[in-house]
């Protein structure tokens, strides 16, 4: 390999890792609320990330795709608005968003229940 082809080839790595750094993929994790029930921290950092970004893993990560939003950035109960005001300025903008989803306990018992229903032969 040529000396320019290896700067060229450096060059695009170095390129697709800004890129990576900027591009603001969401991620999430489990965490554990004050009176032990279970919550998630969903984190969509960066100059692209969204609070839609956030949501849509938020969603994935709840059995029933419906979620209840207990913080933004770490402020109960604050607005998209009021938790984009609180990193506005910032080079690497960090989202997070504390969820606790709705209806996993209901479904689980659904879920039971039907499992045990008699199948009938006919």
């Amino acid at each position: 390999m040529s000396l320019a082809a290896l700067r060229n080839t450096l060059r695009l790595l170095a390129c697709a890792g800004s890129l990576a750094l900027l591009a603001g993929c969401a991620s999430s994790h489990t965490a554990y609320l004050q009176d032990g029930r279970t919550a998630y921290l969903v984190q969509c950092n960066g100059v692209f990330g969204s609070w839609s970004g956030c949501a849509g893993e938020a969603a994935e990560r709840c059995a029933t795709g419906s979620y209840q939003v207990l913080a933004r950035n770490h402020l109960d109960g604050a607005s998209e608005a009021e938790a984009e005001a609180s990193i506005a300025g910032q080079s690497y903008p960090v989202r997070n968003l504390l969820v606790q989803c709705q209806g996993e306990q209901l479904a689980w018992r659904v879920g039971t229940f039907v499992r045990r229903l008699p199948v009938s032969e006919g």
